[in-house]
């Protein structure tokens, strides 16, 4: 009898485990529908939905709707680009409809890509980002000045000259026949130049690499396209004045090893006379004034073109800008200017720049704006004579012509036929 009551006992604990067992087979995984809109209402397409822990996923649909199997313990995790990711638990619910939050993503986990952004974790293509912080701080008088050694695979070649724009390479030349520079988009809009844009009023530089911006762009974006983004105003900001100013000065970090008055006159005489030719008339007459009445000869005369070509330059810029906005309208405005003295004798730029950018947003789906940009240079570059550089000149001038005499002084037509170059610098009042 005890045996029975032993047997019937563990029989009931048999089954009472088989129907515990059982539920929780059956409870284990549960369909779960629902939408997930935004903070408006607004239902949201492309909702990445994923059970927690797992591979296992779904995404809603045009109307926001979703439908998943999933354990009734478990928790699904909602991610959508824009918005706050949230983790909601299922507790055994069978409909869970969400609502996701929209969050403000810093500009340095975004792309500029094209004509939207992207997260750069989200990027395949050969992008670099530069942000602003990297390039206003330059004593620089152009963007693509400012660019030079920030971003890799793109080559910036300055030809020194006061505000001429650099040549800029992707990856190489990309072109024989025609132009081998960039697409420049700025603000979205594609331009032809950015000379006058000023550094100061730029947020940030992408710089499309490879072919696929040629999916964007087309066939103009086969040399790289350079992504512009200018600045913008705060939303629900107070606004703001920021003055910036800075000052420097420019030169020549190394010249040429050329003859002096002895080594030429030695050279001189060795090359002509081996050649067969005359020597110079003024070789004989080195001991005459350099002009009349004067007490120094020409034998006394050691003149460095380099030294009267090229000097210590000044540089100095100067940026106000003015920001601000509130929950529905931002503003940003900037003036910029800058005088630039070339390291050579004749040479220099001046630029008045100014931007403005405003954005007003009606409501939620429309939002108009406005972003205008506009400059305002002189460029004196350097002069060519006879066809040839001004650093061609003084590579062959004669070192015991001096660099200048005073004004009205008489040169007699010896003089000039051996100084037949830079006779603006020789008439020129020391």
């Amino acid at each position: 009898m005890k045996k029975m009551k032993y047997l019937k006992k563990e029989a009931l604990t048999f089954v009472v485990f088989f129907l515990c067992f059982s539920v929780s087979i059956l409870a284990q995984n549960v369909r779960i529908t629902g939408t997930v809109n935004d903070n408006t209402g607004q239902p949201l397409p492309g909702v990445n939905i994923i059970v927690e822990g797992t591979s296992t996923g779904t995404i809603t649909d045009v109307d926001g709707n979703y439908s998943l199997e999933a354990p009734s313990d478990g928790a699904l995790v909602f991610n959508f680009i824009g918005f706050a990711s949230q983790t909601v638990p299922i507790d055994g619910r069978s409909e869970i409809d969400v609502v996701l939050e929209q969050s403000d993503i810093s500009l340095s986990e975004v792309v500029v890509v094209g004509y939207g952004t992207q997260k750069r974790e989200n990027l395949t293509g050969a992008v670099t980002d530069i942000r602003a912080e990297r390039m206003e701080n330059k004593p620089v008088s152009s963007l693509t000045s400012a660019l030079q050694g920030e971003a890799a695979g793109v080559s910036i070649v300055n030809s020194g000259g006061p505000g001429q724009e650099p040549v800029i390479q992707i990856r190489g030349v990309g072109s024989v026949n025609l132009s081998s520079a960039p697409l420049y988009v700025v603000d979205g809009m594609p331009v032809g130049s950015i000379e006058g844009l000023d550094p100061n009023s730029i947020q940030s530089v992408s710089i499309l690499k490879d072919a696929s911006s040629a999916a964007i762009y087309g066939s103009r974006a086969a040399n790289g396209v350079l992504l512009i983004t200018t600045k913008k105003g705060n939303r629900g900001g107070e606004i703001t004045i920021n003055i910036d100013a800075s000052t420097g000065t420019q030169q020549m970090w190394k010249t040429l090893d050329l003859m002096n008055r002895e080594q030429y006159m030695d050279f001189a005489t060795e090359y002509l006379t081996n050649a067969g030719s005359d020597l110079p008339a003024r070789f004989s007459n080195m001991n005459a004034p350099i002009y009349p009445g004067a007490s120094q000869t020409f034998a006394e005369t050691d003149t460095d073109w380099q030294d009267e070509l090229f000097r210590s330059a000044p540089i100095s810029k100067v940026n106000v800008d003015l920001t601000g906005g509130t929950e529905k309208f931002r503003f940003f405005t900037s003036y910029g200017f800058i005088d630039q003295e070339g390291i050579m004798v004749g040479t220099d730029y001046q630029r008045h720049s100014t931007t403005f950018n405003a954005e007003f947003k009606i409501n939620d789906f429309l939002t108009i704006g406005e972003n205008v940009t506009g400059s305002y240079g002189i460029r004196n570059n350097e002069k060519e004579s006879g066809g040839r550089t001004m650093i061609k000149h003084i590579v062959n001038q004669i070192p015991y012509i001096p660099a200048s005499v005073p004004v009205g002084t008489e040169v007699t037509s010896m003089d000039i036929a051996q100084q037949p170059k830079l006779m603006t610098l020789t008439q020129k009042t020391r």
